[in-house]
């Protein structure tokens, strides 16, 4: 087996899609959904994790280069 083909079998096994939570956010307490999902980056997959609050906006997740983390 081909190093490319290789990596292709390894990206085929990466979960983008994820699992989704409902969860109460910690600012305003309104339910909101917590994403659970992986990036492959840095030469390897990476579990991640996000939550995002579309009534008060509340946003934080563990994503390097986050845009709407560094603001």
């Amino acid at each position: 087996m081909e190093q490319s083909e290789y990596n292709a079998m390894c990206l085929e096994q990466v979960d983008n899609d994820g699992v989704t939570f409902e969860v109460n956010c910690p600012v305003c307490g309104k339910k909101t959904q917590e994403h659970h999902f992986e990036l492959a980056h840095s030469g390897c997959v990476n579990a991640h994790s996000s939550t995002n609050c579309s009534s008060c906006g509340y946003h934080v997740c563990d994503v390097d280069g986050c845009k709407r983390c560094e603001n």
